[in-house]
């Protein structure tokens, strides 16, 4: 080469610098181009660096629209050009490769993204191209393909990326998290910070993440995808609080929000059912997340994201026949769904999956007294709900003899307490105020000492629920308010069930007092919280009723109309309810108040 010569020496798509550097000419007037998908790679070899990132939005539709039409071609759609490049993640080669093929069929944007998304797999592998580009030998399937080789030598990596698709921004979470004593295991931060580097690499030349997720399944063998199921499984189980009860009562709540969506993809991805992949085969570790992630579900009132949970544990639990975990298992994810169903009105459903928890629980070869004891308490609370006291009362008698068997502790202490409290709420329904109101009393003060912020806000709430029906209004008034307190300042629950209902209460004080625009300020106010519940509509149902009521009270004719209004909303909650659940259902003359209470869970009356 003559020391005048003009050149340029492109080295593209280099995975090693000692097999490249041998190659770099020593004189001569030109320059190196060096493309590679390793952002350090270039350090020391060259003298700048510049990343080539993906299209934005805007610059990827106006590619894909430039590309795609052509003389006599297909008419410009922005909106299927901007959809067809945020599947593609805004990567040049993907929009080249699949512009293409679709030029090749004369296909019309909106046409081929139908086609694309029935076999991603197949268009990613097509090595069409067109204009300049023909003769590159590389797809999106190959590309994608040496990237993933690299993560071939970290087992951990693979299974991370297995199934979180934003693996980098979700790794970093529960590193940060992991990293914290009072968070979780610090092996669980170790082994994340060593695979960050090694996903960052990959995140930083896969552009998109619903591209890179789609090829990445592909990529992975049956038994990698079934490794990485369970290497995330044990990774979130080790993580999770195991707390059966109380998350936000011990103070794990935060600790909680950290992991729970991580559970909560896990488990789609174990719930979807993949023809091209087979499913997964679950273990004792993910069917014991999926129990504790239920209860702490079940403790923020998210009814939907619970139903998927306890839908997946119980599957892989009926997966586990053999399993000693399995029964004990089982009989929990049934506790929980009986529970959950009591809170949304579903009592016969709720009848059905807490009697048989107790049934597995009594017949374990070791029962756990505790465990029983919780199902025969939350049975008790179903059947005051139901108005059936006397089986309440026995259910809540047993539990509380199973608890004064239990050495002594603050645990038990607890526990004695809160079968207590639902004793006093069953003695309150019944009518038996002089036997509710020693044991409220020993509630307060018991709980005044402890942090239980929720068992103190309950314990109020059922104290001002007594001196409301004794008629002593400033007294109940006093005990809802520092109920409400509790939830908000303390506990920061502001958007459940129960502080709607606190602030229901107060509603339905003011309007006892004939404070009409006060009832209806509260009233208003509770209805915005039970609004997020469409899980349990019989409490909105019920705030919409009193609502209406208290304009009726009112009396402006534009008031009338509202109420008129409002009395059709709530009725027709109810009756869907009663269709769904085969419920008799009264005379209209009949539907008042106390209709409404049939169907609110005795927490809440």
């Amino acid at each position: 080469m003559a020391p005048k010569d003009c050149w340029l020496l492109v080295f593209d798509n280099v995975e090693n610098a000692e097999h490249t550097e041998q190659y770099f000419p020593d004189r001569g007037n030109g320059a190196i181009l060096l493309t590679t998908r390793k952002p350090n790679l270039g350090y020391g070899l060259t003298e700048s660096e510049l990343e080539v990132t993906p299209f934005n939005a805007q610059e990827g539709t106006d590619c894909i629209l430039e590309l795609a039409t052509w003389q006599r071609g297909v008419e410009k759609d922005n909106l299927s050009a901007s959809n067809l490049n945020k599947k593609l993640g805004g990567l040049p080669l993907g929009i080249t490769q699949m512009v293409a093929l679709m030029r090749a069929k004369g296909m019309s944007i909106k046409d081929f993204i139908t086609l694309y998304d029935k076999d991603r797999k197949k268009w990613h592998g097509d090595i069409r191209r067109g204009g300049r580009h023909i003769g590159y030998k590389q797809d999106l399937s190959t590309v994608w393909q040496l990237s993933f080789h690299s993560l071939d030598k970290s087992p951990s990596a693979l299974s991370l990326l297995g199934i979180f698709t934003d693996a980098e921004e979700k790794l970093m979470e529960l590193a940060l998290a992991a990293k914290d004593p009072k968070n979780g295991d610090l092996s669980l931060h170790r082994l994340v910070q060593s695979e960050v580097s090694q996903l960052a690499h990959l995140n930083s030349t896969m552009f998109g993440e619903e591209l890179m997720s789609r090829q990445f399944e592909y990529y992975l063998r049956p038994e990698q995808r079934q490794s990485a199921f369970d290497n995330v499984s044990r990774l979130l189980y080790d993580a999770f609080p195991k707390e059966y009860t109380g998350q936000r009562v011990l103070d794990k709540s935060a600790t909680c929000q950290l992991y729970v969506q991580h559970v909560i993809a896990l488990n789609q991805h174990y719930l979807e059912e993949d023809s091209d992949h087979g499913s997964y085969r679950p273990t004792s570790e993910f069917a014991k997340l999926m129990s504790y992630t239920a209860w702490y579900l079940f403790e923020l009132a998210d009814y939907d994201a619970l139903d998927s949970v306890l839908r997946g544990g119980l599957k892989a639990c009926e997966e586990f026949v053999n399993e000693d975990f399995q029964p004990s298992v089982f009989a929990f994810l049934s506790h929980i769904s009986g529970t959950a169903n009591t809170s949304k009105g579903d009592f016969k459903t709720s009848e059905k999956d807490l009697l048989k928890a107790l049934k597995i629980r009594r017949s374990l070869k070791v029962p756990v007294e505790d465990d029983t004891a919780t199902t025969l308490n939350n049975l008790g609370v179903l059947y005051n709900s139901m108005r059936d006291h006397d089986r309440a009362r026995e259910c809540l008698e047993e539990s509380l003899a199973f608890q004064y068997k239990r050495a002594p502790s603050e645990d038990r202490d607890m526990s004695i307490n809160m079968a207590e409290h639902n004793l006093a709420r069953n003695a309150l329904q019944n009518g038996e105020i002089e036997f509710a109101r020693p044991l409220l009393e020993k509630q307060l003060e018991f709980y005044r000492t402890r942090s239980s912020w929720w068992m103190l806000a309950h314990v109020n709430y059922v104290t001002g629920n007594l001196y409301r029906s004794i008629g002593d209004l400033d007294v109940a008034r006093s005990h809802y308010e520092q109920a409400y307190k509790s939830l908000v300042d303390v506990g920061k629950a502001t958007k459940q069930p129960t502080t709607a209902m606190c602030i229901y209460k107060q509603a339905r004080l003011s309007l006892q007092e004939n404070k009409l625009e006060e009832a209806r300020q509260f009233f208003n106010k509770s209805l915005a919280i039970s609004e997020l519940h469409p899980s349990i509509p019989v409490e909105k149902a019920r705030t919409l009723y009193m609502l209406s009521r208290t304009l009726v009270e009112v009396g402006r004719p534009e008031d009338l109309k509202e109420a008129k209004v409002l009395q059709g909303q709530a009725e027709g909650l109810i009756l869907g309810l009663c269709e769904k659940y085969s419920i008799k259902i009264p005379r209209e003359e009949d539907r008042d108040e106390s209709w409404y209470d049939t169907f609110v869970i005795a927490w809440h009356r």
